[in-house]
């Protein structure tokens, strides 16, 4: 008799499963690169866009609230929304990439240096 881990089908079946867990990992990859998430500062006078790795594609300044007569600090408010987007991003990255790892048995912050 043949020890498991030395077993051919056994290790083909590890390998099909290896592949169909990186698959899962690129595809998780892919769809949060390519994730549209936006943030508002609380004076909504800036709105940013980013994908869900927190990459930001966009920055809009809402004119009208600085005209107002408010006094907007607006380099607090750039900061603020995009520190929003960013965190927002992390957390919808880790809950997707959880799903994954999740699926197969593998702890949620298993490291694949994918």
């Amino acid at each position: 008799m043949i020890p498991d881990k030395f077993n051919p089908m056994k290790i083909a079946e590890l390998a099909k499963a290896g592949k169909e867990l990186k698959n899962d990992l690129l595809r998780a990859n892919k769809e949060i690169e390519e994730m549209v998430i936006m943030a508002e500062s609380s004076c909504q006078t800036v709105k940013v866009i980013s994908n869900g790795n927190g990459l930001i594609n966009e920055i809009t300044i809402n004119d009208a609230k600085l005209d107002s007569n408010d006094e907007i600090d607006l380099s607090r408010a750039a900061t603020e929304a995009i520190k929003k987007v960013q965190s927002e991003a992390l957390v919808i990255a880790a809950e997707r990439r959880r799903k994954v790892t999740e699926k197969v048995g593998l702890p949620s912050d298993f490291d694949f240096n994918i």
